[in-house]
């Protein structure tokens, strides 16, 4: 009973018009009445704190007289108020601990977790009618939020094999372009959720697994977005990359902080053994722990580490071993935006990319990542030069069509049209 009455009920604090005489919203609008607030300031506290409300006119109306939700409640309804508030309650969270908090043999965090699964699954475009929705005035946000719902056309849960499909509907003359924005919106809210619910459901034994899938209907009724709208959810997108992106980058360098001593170490016991090593070992052991700045995101401790020690005991490697390696270690320092030293260093190991007995494999990289770099650097001759070598190694026709692309890229963005065409027309119009 619970769990159905809070599905019910969980939203009911959308809809109240005297929210602003809640203990819920007291804090926020103490400085103003409620009704003099603008609209898009009173949407705002609703949907934010939506589901404190309900839950204080759940327990505002148990065993009342006038219950401001239409009907007295019985107090079983106290956990159903609790419900309620912890459908949008942050978790993890203390607060959140304590509402779900099971008592009384009722499971309450796995109540909790099925209604907060149950309540972001509720996709389809059936709860976004189109007609409802030209009768509200929506902020942006919420224009981004209807019409993602408008897109779903099915939520469909399939208990005998533990999955959940979500189903989009696109029109078809926009389908790659929609498909390539929404799903990347909305998924990634039902992944978190249930990632957050994993440990309780696992504990009462259930478990799902989830993918989208894109209608490929000929003839679909799917509705066109408006322009506006899908420029904000591709602002959203892409705001939810860079958010992605710098979490990853955090995440990174708190491993890189956890690792630094172990690597310092490293690098202290090779600085302590150098006058002992072949002047070869200890670059290939060099070379290890640099990787593992790499690796770990480190791009320039990565180079830094490596650079003297090859530039002055590079000549005790074999060519081809000093080959790779110095191409390794300019590779690292294109990527970090020294394409001037990068240059530098290939422009050291030139005479053992054209040494008797090097394969035509290292040579192709060396000419390759050596027209980059000195592309990057602005050294236009030398840059020509270097990719029209890479382009005679080539080992197969992609890196070959790769290369002619970026020969001409160069002669395009230095003036010379005429060179840029003779090269697109020597390759025969290859895409």
């Amino acid at each position: 009973m619970g769990l159905y009455a809070s599905c019910y009920l969980h939203d009911i604090g959308m809809q109240y018009e005297n929210a602003g005489d809640t203990v819920a919203l007291q804090g926020f609008t103490r400085d103003c009445a409620w009704t003099s607030l603008g609209d898009d300031a009173r949407r705002r506290l609703l949907r934010d704190h939506h589901h404190a409300i309900a839950a204080e006119m759940i327990m505002q109306s148990i065993d009342a007289s006038k219950p401001i939700v239409g009907m007295s409640l019985p107090r079983e309804y106290e956990r159903v108020a609790s419900l309620c508030e912890a459908h949008a309650t942050e978790m993890p969270s203390a607060h959140y601990d304590k509402l779900t908090q099971d008592s009384a043999g009722i499971r309450m965090a796995f109540l909790a977790g099925l209604l907060r699964v149950a309540d972001i699954l509720d996709e389809p475009r059936s709860r976004a009618p189109r007609e409802k929705a030209q009768t509200l005035i929506l902020d942006m946000d919420s224009q981004c939020h209807w019409w993602r719902h408008n897109c779903v056309e099915e939520v469909k849960v399939i208990p005998e094999k533990g999955l959940i499909e979500v189903w989009f509907d696109f029109p078809p003359v926009l389908r790659e372009e929609y498909a390539a924005v929404v799903p990347k919106l909305q998924m990634p809210l039902i992944e978190e959720e249930l990632s957050r619910q994993q440990p309780v459901f696992h504990k009462n034994r259930l478990g799902w697994s989830l993918q989208h899938l894109v209608c490929e209907k000929v003839h679909s009724a799917a509705e066109v977005i408006p322009e506006d709208v899908l420029t904000a959810m591709q602002k959203q997108l892409q705001a939810r990359k860079g958010q992605e992106a710098e979490e990853r980058k955090q995440a990174l360098l708190h491993l890189f902080k956890e690792a630094v001593p172990g690597a310092k170490r490293r690098l202290d016991k090779l600085a302590a053994d150098e006058k002992t090593m072949p002047a070869d070992e200890y670059l290939r052991s060099l070379q290890a722990v640099a990787r593992d700045f790499w690796d770990l995101g480190a791009k320039r401790s990565a180079w830094i580490a490596l650079w003297n020690p090859f530039s002055q005991k590079g000549g005790a490697l074999k060519p081809i071993e000093r080959l790779e390696m110095g191409i390794e270690l300019a590779a690292w320092m294109l990527s970090d935006d020294e394409a001037d030293q990068a240059t530098r260093v290939l422009a050291g190991i030139r005479e053992s990319a054209e040494a008797e007995g090097t394969n035509n494999k290292c040579r192709f990289q060396f000419w390759r990542t050596f027209g980059r770099c000195l592309s990057d650097a602005n050294i236009y001759n030398g840059a020509v030069g270097a990719i029209e070598k890479a382009i005679g190694l080539a080992p197969d026709l992609a890196a070959r069509i790769e290369l002619t692309a970026d020969l001409v890229e160069l002669h395009f963005l230095h003036g010379e049209f005429q060179k840029a065409a003779e090269v697109e027309a020597r390759r025969g119009g290859a895409p």
